[in-house]
């Protein structure tokens, strides 16, 4: 089993360096799935931080990406993958979304206040 652990900790690792396309993203979420399952429980998460130097987090959004590939049909772009599956995971969207709520709410000194905040309290 050590061997196959080695050959899918390298393939991992050189998948996630060339991570240029959702087609490596699903094959690294292919053999991560095969490694979970092979290894016992309890085992896979020590695996991915020991070997594969992904986050645990990474490593499981990849094994996502693979379950649900057959929804994929048509997208290449790893980030349309994951606007697809999980449109509400676009945080960055969300988190304007509410900063647009709030300005809308706030008066013309709140607004002044929120800027100067944008320009030096932010970047600290």
């Amino acid at each position: 089993m050590n061997s196959f652990l080695d050959k899918a900790a390298d393939e991992i690792a050189r998948l996630h360096h060339k991570l240029d396309s959702l087609a490596n993203a699903l094959r690294a979420g292919e053999i991560l799935r095969g490694v979970k399952e092979r290894l016992p429980h309890g085992q896979w998460l020590r695996f991915i931080q020991e070997r594969t130097k992904l986050s645990g987090q990474t490593a499981r959004n990849y094994m996502r990406l693979w379950k649900r590939r057959a929804e994929l049909t048509g997208i290449t772009s790893l980030d349309a993958a994951y606007k697809k599956l999980w449109p509400k995971r676009n945080r960055k969207i969300d988190h304007l979304k509410s900063v647009k709520r709030h300005w809308a709410k706030m008066n013309e000194q709140e607004r002044k206040l929120f800027k100067k905040w944008i320009k030096t309290g932010s970047k600290q």
